[in-house]
């Protein structure tokens, strides 16, 4: 049974691949009850490397959300089930998760976002949102980026 257990588990480490990490900057939101949307800025940095991939997008929320935060920086890292690496631009697309976030003072979230380029990428939060001011928010979120050449 250990001898099982252990192969399943190298057989789920080739599954997905950690390629890197996603810093993007959030504007200041105020939440209503159905929706709030927010841009972004953002830059991908492949494991070892220091050079950047530049995005732009929007970030949209849909249920509850109750207040205002002010700009923050979300950071997650790129998760997918190929190692060969994120080609330039391919994270571009459309990314859809579920989202929870509270806020008072500074506040915390997570954001698990599935996506971009035929839905083959995963975004898993590094650091938590650092937004600061009074929001709660519950829901669907949904992420567009836009690559920048």
């Amino acid at each position: 049974m250990v001898i099982a257990a252990s192969t399943v588990a190298v057989a789920d480490a080739r599954v997905s691949a950690h390629l890197g990490v996603l810093s993007c900057d959030v504007s200041s939101g105020i939440g209503h009850i159905l929706r709030e949307k927010q841009s972004m800025r953002c830059v991908y940095r492949a494991n070892g490397s220091s050079r950047g991939d530049i995005y732009e997008g929007t970030m949209q929320e849909w249920g509850i959300e109750l207040g205002a935060t002010e700009a923050g920086q979300l950071v997650w890292g790129v998760v997918s089930a190929t190692t060969s690496g994120v080609p330039t631009g391919a994270l571009a697309g459309e990314y859809l998760g579920v989202s929870a976030d509270a806020s008072l003072g500074v506040g915390m979230g997570a954001n698990v976002l599935v996506g971009g380029n035929r839905r083959s990428f995963s975004l898993q939060p590094i650091s938590v949102e650092g937004q600061t001011g009074v929001n709660i928010a519950g829901g669907v979120t949904r992420m567009t980026l836009v690559h920048q050449g």
